[in-house]
């Protein structure tokens, strides 16, 4: 089964990856997730997958209406794809691509997914807005905080990761379930829900 993508292949019919230029330091973005390490996960996407080879000159906020920029994180910690309920509703809800959610999202994420599946709690977008604040870390990039005042619902999940800004592949859209509709560019401002309506209400500038 054909898992890369080969830059011989019918170069025409793929539109090329670029950078939006949305990074502060782009320089200090380039991929360094190789195709072994890319081996080692791909049993975390479904059968079919296509993978496009590594490129070292890519940057992480490339996008194009072929491919889409995951983050190694989430499947280094054990997630699939496609991402559980809570964990896409909100990637869904704040049109935030994957890439953009700095490791301490990915780990509050997963954390909670756990308690979902394994407590059998209920906890949706709702709950989530009353622990914590969407905050922007630079470059666009976003993480968690928790709500002033209040303890951190979940600890250690703000551990230093040194290499998470190099640690990105690219995935053909249209081989992934939902991929043609994942967003084809970063956003550039947070958009604040209400808890109680699940509505947008309003944005903050990163």
């Amino acid at each position: 089964m054909n898992l890369r993508s080969s830059h011989a292949k019918d170069p025409k019919k793929e539109s090329p990856l670029k950078s939006q230029g949305v990074t502060k330091n782009p320089s200090l973005e380039l991929c360094r997730f190789t195709d072994p390490e890319i081996d080692r996960i791909r049993h975390c996407f479904p059968e079919g997958t296509i993978f496009r080879p590594f490129d070292s000159s890519m940057k992480s906020d490339c996008v194009s209406d072929a491919w889409i920029t995951f983050p190694a994180t989430p499947f280094l910690i054990g997630f699939n794809y496609p991402f559980p309920v809570l964990t896409q509703a909100f990637f869904t809800l704040t049109d935030m691509c994957y890439i953009q959610a700095m490791p301490m999202m990915w780990r509050v994420f997963y954390t909670l997914e756990n308690i979902i599946e394994q407590e059998g709690v209920e906890i949706g977008l709702s709950k989530l807005s009353q622990l914590y604040n969407l905050v922007s870390h630079g470059s666009h990039h976003f993480l968690f905080k928790h709500k002033p005042g209040k303890a951190n619902p979940i600890l250690k999940t703000t551990k230093n990761d040194s290499k998470w800004r190099n640690q990105f592949f690219f995935v053909k859209r249209n081989s992934i379930p939902n991929g043609n509709g994942l967003p084809k560019k970063w956003i550039t401002q947070g958009r604040i829900w209400d808890p109680w309506t699940r509505t947008i209400v309003g944005f903050f500038f990163c």
